[in-house]
């Protein structure tokens, strides 16, 4: 809702019933994922997020089809105030690694097989508790 659904596919088939984690923290770091995979992607591209449990966390993947993150970018991209954009702060993504870091988690950027950029919000099964 807090995005474009019609443009975002969701995949939910390796997704637990149930997991224990600080859901408005978790979705305001999808939502901020989600939100810049669909800036990358030119319309009408869709923005694909899938879930699953890996056997030792939950695997949230969002792959989007724009032109990737340059690879001098990456080492400094989930710092805050760095942004490849000419809008925005540049805070949404250390915003995701400070909620995953909450979580005992992580937050990765790759290439995405044939374009765009894959990243990855892991979270531990055992989470610890988020202040």
């Amino acid at each position: 809702e807090l995005t474009e659904p019609s443009r975002v596919v969701v995949d939910v088939t390796g997704a637990p019933e149930r997991w224990t984690f600080d859901a408005m923290r978790v979705e305001q770091a999808l939502v901020n994922l989600v939100r810049n995979a669909l800036q990358a992607s030119a319309a009408p591209a869709e923005v694909e997020l899938k879930v699953a449990d890996d056997g030792e966390g939950l695997r949230f993947t969002i792959a989007d089809r724009g032109p990737g993150v340059p690879s001098e970018m990456r080492p400094r991209l989930f710092e805050p105030f760095v942004t490849g954009r000419l809008e925005g702060t540049g805070l949404g993504l250390a915003v995701v690694r400070r909620i995953a870091q909450l979580h005992g988690g992580t937050v990765t950027i790759d290439r995405r097989a044939g374009g765009g950029s894959l990243f990855v919000l892991w979270l531990p099964q055992v989470p610890r508790e988020v202040k």
